[in-house]
């Protein structure tokens, strides 16, 4: 297998099913979070994804930061995120601002899963 610009060191003995399958998990949770905030093709609202993250609570989450145009006159200083339940995938919320506030400050701990 050839090792392409954007696989790092560790990832050139993976087989191309495997590439596969985490490329598909990726594009799976990206909808998941886009359906679940109401997001549609064209009107200017992304997620671009952050990474799995464990909250004080015990629970872990894949994080997602969200751009969204009407919040561009927003001077709160918060970054808007979306949570998506690790476990089961299905429970999608925006995040209060007391978790955004813990991962702005980096006060929850990134997880290594994938």
């Amino acid at each position: 297998m050839v090792a392409t610009p954007t696989m790092t060191t560790y990832m050139t003995v993976m087989t191309d099913e495997v590439i596969r399958l985490m490329e598909e998990d990726r594009k799976r949770r990206l909808t998941r979070v886009r359906n679940a905030l109401g997001f549609k093709k064209g009107d200017g609202r992304y997620v671009r994804y952050k990474g799995p993250y464990i909250f004080p609570n015990g629970k872990g989450y894949y994080v997602f930061t969200i751009f969204d145009p009407a919040l561009k006159g927003c001077h709160t200083g918060l970054t808007h995120y979306a949570l998506l339940d690790i476990r089961n995938e299905k429970t999608c919320r925006q995040a209060t601002a007391d978790e955004c506030l813990d991962v702005m400050m980096h006060r929850v701990q990134q997880l290594y899963i994938d």
